[in-house]
């Protein structure tokens, strides 16, 4: 599968601006990048106030919206700190309970102090699963879970 830049020029309003815009090659025909702009990942869970608590109050993501989908799913929209990327979590109680297995998927922030945010699990009571560790370049980390047992990083990096 080959990649190329391709440059078009955009008319429009008597301007001509020029817009970069990737290219990828498949069984010898150009298309467009299909992605414009990462949003949002769902997560499905089994207790929708307990999964709000650890991500709002624990983590400190925003709650942005909250409704229920036409087929009844109850959805809830959460913003990552300092993007303006969410995470969706959903909850469709006659799916039943969520098991999730161990090392499927993970979401990795950076914090300012790791040692801040173990007292503060801790003090939450909720377990730390890994960590602390501290790699060979000063950065330090630890993984926990969310009430379904999705896995969270949470990583110190050294002062630059």
């Amino acid at each position: 599968m080959g990649f190329s830049l391709h440059v078009v020029c955009v008319f429009g309003e008597g301007k001509c601006p020029l817009l970069a815009v990737s290219r990828h090659r498949l069984n010898g025909i150009y298309f467009s990048t299909m992605i414009k702009k990462y949003l949002h990942t769902r997560f499905r869970v089994s207790d929708m106030d307990l999964s709000i608590r650890f991500y709002r109050d624990i983590l400190g993501m925003e709650v942005l919206e909250q409704k229920t989908s036409p087929r009844g799913s109850i959805l809830v929209f959460l913003r990552f700190p300092d993007t303006q990327c969410e995470l969706e979590l959903c909850s469709f109680p006659d799916s039943g309970k969520v098991e999730v297995p161990e090392d499927l998927v993970h979401l990795a922030f950076e914090v300012e102090n790791l040692d801040n945010c173990i007292f503060k699990l801790e003090h939450a009571r909720i377990p730390i699963t890994e960590g602390p560790i501290e790699t060979s370049n000063g950065t330090r980390f630890i993984f926990t879970e969310d009430p379904d047992k999705y896995e969270i990083e949470l990583m110190q990096c050294p002062n630059r």
